[in-house]
């Protein structure tokens, strides 16, 4: 599954509960949008340098996506059900990750991953 396709054979409702969780536990979270910047390189590039995107909104749903084969339209929906003190926290993890990731594009290590070093950039991103 992808961010963007169709569920229909899939148990909606458990998918949206499975990512409040995901979205709803700061440690799991911070987990899960850490995995996406070091696992998806291409994708974070395009997303975390575009400055017309919410970059909170694209890890939340990149998380999702990555741990529970979870569409972008669950992801929001699962949004939703979080209360406000989650939401924030939510919000304060994904600034965490786009502060590191913003540290390692800077310092130029973001293709270390194609140059065969992707334990250093694990790193300099813990």
């Amino acid at each position: 599954m992808g961010m963007y396709e169709n569920t229909c054979f899939m148990d909606e409702s458990q998918m949206i509960y499975d990512c409040a969780l995901t979205l709803g536990c700061p440690s799991w979270l911070y987990e899960s949008m850490m995995f996406v910047i070091i696992q998806w390189e291409v994708a974070t590039e395009h997303h975390m340098t575009n400055a017309g995107r919410n970059r909170q909104a694209w890890l939340g749903q990149a998380a999702c996506c990555m741990t529970h084969g979870a569409p972008e339209y669950l992801t929001k929906l699962a949004w939703w059900t979080l209360t406000p003190e989650q939401q924030v926290k939510a919000n304060a993890v994904a600034d965490e990750v786009i502060e590191h990731w913003d540290v390692i594009y800077e310092k130029g290590l973001w293709t270390c991953r194609k140059k065969g070093l992707a334990p250093m950039c694990s790193q300099h991103l813990a």
